[in-house]
Parts: C-alpha cells; sequence; structure tokens
C-alpha cells in the first residue's frame, strides 16, 4: 500500500469515529425509549443493508451465517445498554464510561487468541480502575448510567474482536447485515415475550423519524461496514488509537449541544481524564512490545 492510499484509509477511519461521535447525540434527541429506539435503528439498518446486498447481488447462501448472527444478540445488548446509560444520565456519564472499551479489549483479545497477559495490558487497566472509581464517587446519581456504559464498552470489545477475525475471510458488508438481523430478530422476541410490551409504536414525531433516519444510515449502516473494512488495513494499534477519540468528539459535542445538562463536577472530568489517558496509553506500549 502507497503512502497517499494510507493516508485516506487513516482520514477514513478519522471520519466514522467522528460520526460514531454523533450516535450518543441522537440517542438524546431521540424521544423513544431505549428498546423502541435501537428496534427502529436495527429495522431500519437491516432494510437498508437488505437493499444494497441485493444490488450487489451478493450470494448470501454461501456464509455460514449462525456465528455471525448469535454475534448479533451482543450488538444488540451494547445498544440497548450504551442508548440506556444516556438516557438514565447524560451523554457525557455515557460516553465515559465506554471509553473503558479498549481495556476491556486488552484482556479479550489474550483469552480469544490464547496468549498470555502482559505487564504492558495489565498498568493501562488499574489506571482505568481508578478513574472509573474517581467517576463513580464524582456523583452518585449516575452510578446506572457508569454502569451500562461499562457493559456497552465490555460488549462492543467483545463482538469487535471477533468482527476483526472474521473481516480476514468474509467481506464487511455480509458480516454487517447477518449481525444487524441476528440482532433485530434477537430484539424482536424479546420484546414481544415481555409483559405488558406496547410494541410496536407508531406514533412517532416528523423530528424523531428523522434522527432515526440519520442514525440508522449514516451513523449504523455506513461506519459499521466501513470500519470492519478497513480493519484490513491498520494493525489494532492504529484503530484501537483513533476509537479512543470517539469519547471525547461525543463529550464536546454535547456540552456544545445539550449545554447546561453536561456539565459535570470537576472531579468526574478529572476521572473522566485518567480514563481516556490509560485507554490510549494500551496501543502505545503494545506497539513498542511489537
Amino acid at each position: 500500500m502507497n503512502k497517499n492510499t494510507n493516508f485516506w484509509h487513516y482520514i477514513h477511519l478519522h471520519f466514522i469515529v467522528l460520526i460514531w461521535g454523533f450516535t450518543g447525540i441522537l440517542g438524546k434527541l431521540i424521544s423513544l425509549d431505549t428498546l423502541q429506539l435501537v428496534w427502529y435503528r436495527l429495522l431500519i439498518a437491516s432494510v437498508v443493508l437488505f437493499f444494497i446486498v441485493s444490488i450487489k447481488k451478493i450470494n448470501l447462501q454461501r456464509i455460514y451465517t449462525k456465528s455471525y448472527m448469535l454475534m448479533g444478540l451482543v450488538v444488540a445488548a451494547h445498544w440497548l445498554c450504551f442508548y440506556g446509560a444516556i438516557k438514565v444520565s447524560n451523554v457525557s456519564v455515557a460516553l465515559s464510561a465506554f471509553s473503558c472499551t479498549a481495556f476491556f479489549t486488552a484482556f479479550l483479545e489474550p483469552i480469544i487468541f490464547k496468549r498470555k497477559i502482559s505487564w504492558r495490558e495489565i498498568l493501562p487497566g488499574i489506571l482505568v480502575i481508578i478513574g472509573m472509581y474517581i467517576i463513580f464517587n464524582a456523583d452518585i446519581k449516575n452510578i446506572w448510567g457508569v454502569v451500562l456504559g461499562m457493559l456497552a464498552a465490555f460488549t462492543a470489545s467483545f463482538f469487535s474482536t471477533f468482527n476483526g477475525l472474521w473481516a480476514k475471510r468474509t467481506p464487511s458488508i455480509e458480516i454487517t447485515f447477518f449481525e444487524l438481523l441476528g440482532a433485530l430478530i434477537g430484539l424482536t422476541f424479546f420484546i414481544l415475550l415481555s409483559p405488558n410490551a406496547l410494541f410496536p409504536n407508531f406514533d412517532i414525531s416528523a423530528h424523531d423519524w428523522l434522527w432515526l433516519l440519520l442514525l440508522s444510515i449514516v451513523c449504523t449502516v455506513y461506519p459499521f461496514v466501513a470500519s470492519i473494512g478497513l480493519m484490513r488495513h491498520f494493525k489494532p494499534f492504529v484503530v484501537s488509537l483513533t476509537v479512543n477519540l470517539e469519547p471525547i468528539y461525543t463529550i464536546i459535542l454535547a456540552i456544545l449541544i445539550f449545554k447546561n445538562s453536561e456539565y459535570m463536577s470537576t472531579r468526574f472530568y478529572i476521572g473522566s481524564a485518567i480514563t481516556l489517558i490509560s485507554v490510549s496509553l494500551y496501543p502505545f506500549l503494545k506497539e513498542k512490545k511489537n
């Protein structure tokens, strides 16, 4: 790969992370509850992907789909936790907790790929624990936002690690299609089997429809497919380091858009800074080892 091609892939990666930064903002703007929001996002994204796959005449029957569709359940759980964290607290709290994704990846990768965990992975982990402890104690009323944000980080780390492995043998659009389809089917059954389920809710405002379409197409289909494809061009070091910018982008955008509702205590920002520094430290240490 020449330098110019690598440069544009890098710009593309940053652009994707910036788009991901808007998902938290849109989650706050959409008035639907978490279950309805995630279900509609999955429905719209799956339909759009189906049309793309049909237009490209991709033969889906040759793909082993069971693993991808089961991983879709993890994707659904991730989005439920992510938007649940935003709904019960605010964008800043949810994204600060979500920044633990790289920390969880540091421990999941050795388990999945059957290798030892080195001190270079433990050190950032200790700093993450310190940062999250400070955040937990900064404002106890947001504790559920922190818990759900960390669960969102763990599930994101889980399916991202497997996607990086699968991307070497399967086109990214096919992985995305089956994962989102599996997530949609799983969440639909969960809602239908829930007691007193009011589903589906078609009483949606025009503004919510606009935000849902933007969230589902621009912030889901495109970046989900493109990010898996970019895993073929970059080392995990580059991807992990760049994705760490997502919480920073989102928190800045949230403060600019929502203003007073996003302002937190000084201790919260100290804890967030320690967490972000620690997750950024891990890729540097891993690259030095390599």
